[in-house]
């Protein structure tokens, strides 16, 4: 009988059992019997059983994406102990990251708890505890920004206490004056048609009084065609609870020079006694201002004094506020938001 027929045979009495054994009406996975590995289908009957036979021995690449190729039996271990991309936590500070990046000199140069030995006073202790005390650390001066040893603070802040004060007192004067640029285009256009121009908000001082500038470019009431005209209107601000009313101050507009950072145009608005009581109000629909800031014919340039405010059809406004009225026992820093920028 030659090999042909004795195959011949086996398909057919595999056939048989395949249609009358449940067993073979599913896949079919050999992984204990054959030192080999292979996969495909055989047809057997109304059937189709995939058979996998499975090599310990067989290069697969690594699961976590790490590029190399392992033993199929040795795939576990390479995860859990060699993969450069296991999972691991950092032994100092215990974050969790791959193995790749927990062990890197990146990692190891910025772990908060690696043990160190100092270099200037020789202890070892955690890097996060020893940046916030030791001596010889070179650390900025929260009064005046030097930079110097810790060791050396103590006797600095002694020295340079009347300096300290004069810095904080500038810083505190900047909170209660206020100044803002602001650009006003297209003047032709808004003097012709008589057109109103406003400045966007503005705050005093961050937690301070709201405010807006209004300029109408030619003129108004009795000065209507022969002047510039500005207003300064109050409006209702985040931080007006906590304000005193009316408010009071003072308010100085100048009209910049284009040329050159001098011979600006300017005029102080005082808010006070004698000031209408509605036009210092929240909110306030009556404005302040200067009704003949400056003539229409002074915008244009002038030779003998180098200044055109002016220019390329456009002025530009600069406001000065000082608010006498906010008391600095109301002034609460940590509580001032993004709108006071």
């Amino acid at each position: 009988m030659c090999f042909i027929t004795i195959i011949y045979k086996f398909l057919l009495v595999l056939i048989f059992v395949v249609d009358t054994w449940p067993v073979f009406q599913s896949p079919m996975k050999v992984t204990s019997y054959f030192p080999f590995s292979y996969q495909w289908p055989v047809v057997m009957g109304q059937h189709v059983v995939i058979m996998t036979i499975v090599c310990t021995y067989q290069l697969v690449p690594c699961t976590k994406g790490c590029s190399e190729e392992i033993r199929r039996g040795s795939l576990e271990r390479h995860l859990t102990e060699t993969c450069p991309k296991r999972i691991v936590n950092c032994e100092y500070c215990k974050r969790k990251g791959a193995h790749k990046l927990i062990r890197s000199k990146n990692h190891l140069d910025e772990c908060p708890d690696l043990p160190i030995t100092c270099g200037e006073c020789n202890q070892a202790m955690p890097r996060h505890l020893h940046n916030e005390t030791c001596p010889k650390a070179m650390i900025s001066c929260v009064g005046c920004n030097i930079v110097l040893k810790r060791e050396d603070l103590e006797k600095h802040n002694e020295e340079s206490m009347k300096e300290h004060l004069d810095i904080a007192m500038k810083k505190i004067d900047a909170l209660q004056h206020s100044h803002k640029v602001f650009m006003l285009p297209d003047y032709t256009k808004k003097k012709e048609e008589g057109e109103d121009w406003c400045s966007p908000h503005f705050y005093t001082s961050p937690g301070g009084y709201k405010m807006l500038l209004r300029v109408r470019p030619n003129g108004d009431g009795s000065c209507k065609g022969t002047h510039v005209s500005c207003f300064i209107y109050l409006k209702a601000g985040v931080y007006d609870d906590r304000l005193e009313w009316p408010f009071q101050g003072e308010v100085t507009i100048e009209l910049l020079n284009q040329l050159e950072d001098k011979n600006h145009w300017e005029d102080t608005l005082l808010f006070d006694e004698s000031t209408d009581v509605d036009c210092k109000q929240r909110d306030s629909t009556d404005g302040w201002g200067k009704p003949n800031f400056i003539s229409l014919s002074a915008l244009e340039y002038d030779a003998t004094k180098n200044f055109q405010y002016l220019k390329d059809d456009s002025l530009y406004f600069r406001v000065n506020v000082k608010a006498t009225s906010i008391r600095q026992s109301q002034f609460k820093p940590w509580l001032v938001t993004s709108v006071d920028i």
